[in-house]
């Protein structure tokens, strides 16, 4: 069937029906207004992602927003049960439940099938779950088998890849609350794609939630917050250095400056964070010390430089070693033992120490002074 809209159209159409602005729309989608005007000017399309995520914004199908006509009972089941599913109504989603139970067993799913796989199970997990607003305990043993039964190889039939993702993180969690553990993790062993590193730890910390393991959820959700923190921190440092590449020295101090004063919040917490003034990236004092430097402030930039060495050389040579240890363990990327952890941060140091911007202040004698301390580190 052909479109009778472009994707753009619809979006715009749809929006302006909800009475939302872009920044509405695209604080819903936690994404740029931007992002939503190039869609709407059809300058983009939306990620194939963000096609879900914007049909249960707008409550429709996915259909819908690519401009198709979806079958009238199709249509109004599955926006019915989306927007139940978001009232928690537990009469009333544990209703369209059946409705998209029925209509699986009877193999009838016409063009809507992903919308009904994905609508299914995201019920029955609701429905099942004794912590969840809709919690139907009298029928929640029946509802899990009857998901697992019937949405098992869901992920096997389901072409797009986003969508394969959720599928499996549900049968994991219908999985834990039936008790199997082994089927649960094998599930999202699975999950890759979008998923894998930006969902994930979400899911795991809710699948040992699930199987009555608080422990292994707290660390689960603990490891979901240091990614968070270095994903944040990340952001800062990339911000600032680009300012200072575009020449906004001014701007790159700043990220600095905010970076350096969040950090001792961050660390002061029982969260095993290492000091985050060390990333892959880049140092932080670097940064601080090279903006410094750009703005002409060569007394400050060398001071910057000095805490940033001192601050490395003190963490593998001295008191600070077992901070170390946390910090190899740590970090999401980190493919060095501890043992290599000197010769690493050794030859970060001195990347840092030879940046461009700075190479006036290293050829002074302090920043001679600089190197040698850099060279003092331990290779091994």
């Amino acid at each position: 069937m052909e479109a009778k809209e472009s994707m753009g159209a619809v979006i715009r159409r749809l929006r302006t029906e909800k009475g939302w602005t872009q920044e509405a729309l695209a604080d819903r989608l936690h994404l740029t207004p931007q992002a939503v005007s190039r869609w709407e000017t059809e300058q983009s399309l939306p990620d194939v992602s963000q096609v879900p995520q914007l049909a249960r914004a707008f409550g429709v199908t996915t259909d819908t927003l690519y401009g198709l006509e979806a079958p009238e009972e199709d249509r109004e089941l599955l926006v019915s049960a989306g927007l139940v599913y978001v009232a928690w109504d537990p009469a009333q989603v544990l209703e369209h439940w059946e409705k998209l139970a029925e209509r699986l067993r009877a193999g009838d799913l016409g063009r809507e099938h992903s919308n009904f796989r994905w609508t299914f199970l995201s019920l029955s997990r609701k429905l099942a779950d004794p912590e969840s607003p809709v919690y139907a305990p009298k029928r929640a043993e029946e509802i899990r088998r009857t998901a697992l039964a019937l949405g098992g190889d869901f992920p096997q039939q389901e072409e797009d890849r986003f969508l394969q993702d959720q599928l499996r993180r549900d049968l994991a969690r219908l999985y834990a609350l039936d008790g199997q553990r082994e089927a649960a993790f094998d599930r999202l062993g699975e999950v890759g794609f979008v998923e894998l590193n930006q969902y994930r730890p979400a899911a795991l910390g809710e699948t040992w939630r699930l199987l009555g393991e608080r422990r292994m959820e707290r660390q689960a959700l603990n490891s979901l917050g240091t990614q968070a923190v270095h994903f944040l921190l990340d952001t800062l440092y990339d911000a600032g250095d680009n300012a200072l590449a575009a020449g906004e020295a001014g701007r790159a101090l700043e990220a600095a400056s905010l970076a350096l004063r969040l950090i001792p919040l961050f660390c002061g917490r029982e969260t095993n964070l290492p000091p985050l003034h060390i990333r892959e990236r880049g140092d932080f004092y670097g940064l601080l010390a090279r903006s410094k430097a750009a703005l002409g402030d060569g007394e400050g930039a060398l001071a910057a430089l000095g805490e940033m060495t001192d601050r490395r050389h003190s963490l593998l040579t001295g008191e600070e070693q077992k901070v170390e240890n946390v910090l190899l363990r740590s970090w999401p990327n980190s493919f060095h033992s501890s043992a290599e952890g000197p010769r690493y941060h050794r030859a970060l140091l001195r990347r840092e120490l030879g940046k461009p911007e700075l190479k006036i202040l290293m050829d002074t004698p302090e920043g001679a002074a600089l190197r040698e301390r850099a060279e003092a580190i331990p290779a091994e």
